[in-house]
Formats: C-alpha cells, sequence, structure tokens
C-alpha cells in the first residue's frame, strides 16, 4: 500500500492583481493518493472554504457557495457522466505508467459529476476511458466555524491495469465568482506547477507514486 499527502499550490489566472492577497487566504486545498491494492485505488481531497477572508470584497458574491457547503454529509449513489468540468469548480487526478506515454485524466466535481479521459501523448487522441471506473463517491461537509467550512472528497476508483510504477498528479480548478469573465475566472491549483501558465497535463507536473 502507498500514501502520497500534499497541499495543492496555486495559480491564479486572473488579471486583477489588487485581489490577490485576498485569494491566497479564501481556498486552503489539501490532496492525497492511496493505493488500496494493484487495482483499486482512493483519492481524497479536502478543500478549507474561509469566508471571512472575502469580506473585504464582497461576501454575498459567495453566498450561492456557502448555502451549498453546508448541505449534510452523504454518498453520492449514481454518480453521471460528464463532459467538460474542467470548464467550472472541479478535481482533477492524472495517472501515467512510467516509461510510456499513455495517461489517464480522472475529473470530479461537488454534484457528483465525473469523467475519465485517456490520452495518447500529451494532449494527443483524447477519448473516454472505460479501463477506470469509480466504486465509490463520498462528500462530506461540516462547519468549523462562523467563517470556516470543511468540504471532503473520498473516492475510491479500480483500473484495470496494475497500478505500479506510476506518476501522478493532483490538482483542482475553482472557480472564482469575483470575476464574470469566464476566460479569466478560473483558479488554477496542482501539487506542482513546472510552467509559468497552468498545464496540468505536463509530465513534469507528474510524481512517482511512492
Amino acid at each position: 500500500m502507498t500514501s502520497t499527502n500534499s497541499t495543492l499550490k496555486p495559480i491564479y489566472n486572473s488579471q486583477l492583481n489588487s485581489f490577490f492577497n485576498y485569494f491566497e487566504h479564501i481556498f486552503e486545498i489539501k490532496a492525497s493518493f492511496q493505493s488500496i491494492s494493484t487495482q483499486i485505488f482512493k483519492v481524497d481531497f479536502d478543500l478549507l472554504f474561509n469566508i471571512n477572508a472575502i469580506q473585504p470584497i464582497n461576501q454575498s458574491l459567495y453566498s450561492n457557495k456557502k448555502i451549498e457547503f453546508r448541505r449534510s454529509s452523504f454518498h453520492i449513489d449514481k454518480p453521471k457522466r460528464h463532459h467538460e468540468l474542467w470548464k467550472h469548480t472541479c478535481l482533477e487526478c492524472f495517472l501515467k505508467p512510467q516509461n510510456d506515454n499513455i495517461y489517464y485524466e480522472i475529473n470530479v466535481n461537488a454534484e457528483g459529476f465525473w469523467n475519465i479521459y485517456q490520452f495518447t501523448n500529451y494532449r494527443e487522441n483524447m477519448q473516454e476511458s472505460t479501463h477506470i471506473k469509480i466504486l465509490d463517491f463520498q462528500r462530506l461537509s461540516k462547519v468549523k466555524s462562523a467563517n470556516e467550512i470543511n468540504l471532503k472528497f473520498n473516492l475510491i476508483f479500480e483500473s484495470q491495469f496494475t497500478l505500479t510504477n506510476l506518476d501522478f498528479s493532483l490538482n483542482a480548478v475553482i472557480e472564482n465568482m469575483l470575476i464574470k469573465d469566464s476566460n479569466q475566472n478560473l483558479d488554477y491549483y496542482a501539487i506542482k506547477h513546472s510552467q509559468s501558465k497552468p498545464d496540468f497535463h505536463h509530465f513534469n507536473n507528474f510524481i512517482p507514486m511512492k
């Protein structure tokens, strides 16, 4: 059994530099990858949402998100496959067998939508994959204080290939509701950013499974 825990580092896509000090404290995202067996693995995401950090801007813009985060814990019995989840808030995991250019991209979001894609090389020949399937999807939310909400996702997957000698990456896309421009309102979090711009697919951002 192997396990890796990481705090995801942000790259902000917004051009509004005056907001950077606030954005840095709104979300803290931790993620872990755990190999349960040679074919079953678990991915956990832990998001800490600090409401107080956005009060100097306009907390009302996050009111809907605040209400959503207060929903009770639940298993998502029938997660649904959906395309282009990365256009909004989305959690991602990449898996790549070492010494091979084939890799897999796993996307999930808070509503229970998911998708898994396969590529033959860097961003090449993208297609939905049937080699990995989701076994369990659980979401847990907890109001830690008047200003902090904790949101956790526990996901278990089964793979048709053996999960040894793998490189992987854990990432998150967070939609920034303070910005209306859809080309600039996404912030990107990852274990590692090897480029000046966010690129979750870049092989240099993957780390070996230990």
